[in-house]
């Protein structure tokens, strides 16, 4: 809401720990939030080398979101690109 519509683009990519938020099972606060930013564009990208070490499944991820090999490697090649990265 800070910025007007389409000035700024916004990416969460996931991985390790932090990639259980992007999963159907998640505490349902989360998941509202996860929604709710999605309204607003905020891309959602899951890193399927973490996937596979957890066994997980596409399906079993929230709908809309993104797949990348690497959540890392997808953090280096945006900020080459000059995305600013922001940590929590």
């Amino acid at each position: 809401k800070e910025y007007p519509t389409r000035t700024i683009e916004v990416a969460v990519i996931a991985y390790y720990h932090g990639l259980v938020a992007l999963r159907k099972d998640a505490d349902q606060s989360i998941l509202l939030r996860i929604k709710s930013l999605m309204t607003y564009d905020v891309e959602f990208i899951a890193c399927t080398n973490t996937m596979n070490s957890k066994n997980w499944k596409e399906e079993d991820m929230i709908d809309d979101i993104s797949y990348v090999r690497s959540g890392l490697s997808e953090v280096l090649e945006r900020t080459i690109a000059g995305w600013i990265v922001i940590h929590p």
